[in-house]
């Protein structure tokens, strides 16, 4: 049996050590990319590829354990199947949203099997408490953004939003500046939301929220004279007789 010697040793430890920075350094890219979310490890566990994501159809009773009842799935939101006959679609449709806005965007809940953090609210709840708590989330959120931008944006409509077990809420929501044009701008902010009333809620980020990425590549096109010179160009080709 061979004893590895001083020197192997020494470059064992300086690979892992440099396999750890880069570790490091691949987490901090990534957290600036996705922001407070993934921060908090709310977006973290959803980025890999899960095995039935091959799986063209997967049969609802693989997302439920027999033993699943009420009182196993008491965060889920109400208005939420207690068992979805459509579970896979369900599924899929919570990883896209996850992974494309970072939760923002999240409007269904899956099944027990594949745990969330995400607790949608309907932006329209009747709840009084949960409304209120929404409420007061939104307008410290565009008080902070006014004060850190000189903007003067004024509450308009809810969007989204999504409470996390965190005490985390996803705020999407729409706002206008009467200084300027009233014109709408979609918003997305976090907010933390203290267990005690005497504490003061945080505005962890918040960002205007981005277009689609059709919208976007129409914008770029639009703002590309190059681009715009060769439509009028073919559109006028198109339309001559000769």
């Amino acid at each position: 049996m061979e004893i590895p010697c001083e020197a192997e040793k020494r470059s064992s430890k300086e690979i892992e050590a440099a396999a750890m920075e880069i570790a490091a350094a691949e987490m901090e890219i990534e957290m600036k990319k996705r922001g407070a979310p993934f921060k908090y490890g709310l977006v973290g566990p959803y980025l890999r590829k899960f095995a039935f994501e091959d799986r063209e159809h997967v049969p609802a009773s693989e997302y439920y354990d027999n033993s699943d009842s009420d009182s196993d799935c008491e965060d889920r939101p109400a208005w939420v199947k207690l068992r979805d006959p459509n579970a896979h679609d369900v599924v899929k449709r919570f990883l896209q949203q996850v992974r494309e806005s970072n939760g923002y965007d999240v409007d269904c809940f899956p099944p027990p099997k594949l745990w969330s953090p995400f607790l949608p609210t309907k932006p329209d709840t009747k709840d009084e408490r949960t409304r209120s708590i929404l409420m007061r989330a939104i307008h410290f959120a565009v008080g902070k953004i006014n004060a850190e931008t000189g903007k003067n944006y004024e509450f308009v409509k809810v969007e989204n939003a999504v409470f996390t077990r965190s005490s985390l809420f996803l705020l999407t929501f729409t706002v206008k500046d009467h200084c300027v044009d009233s014109s709408l701008e979609t918003l997305r902010a976090m907010v933390f939301i203290p267990y005690n009333d005497k504490e003061e809620y945080t505005l962890e980020e918040w960002m205007y929220k981005p277009l689609p990425a059709t919208a976007t590549e129409k914008l770029r096109e639009a703002m590309d004279p190059e681009k715009t010179k060769a439509k009028v160009c073919e559109s006028t080709n198109l339309g001559s007789l000769d």
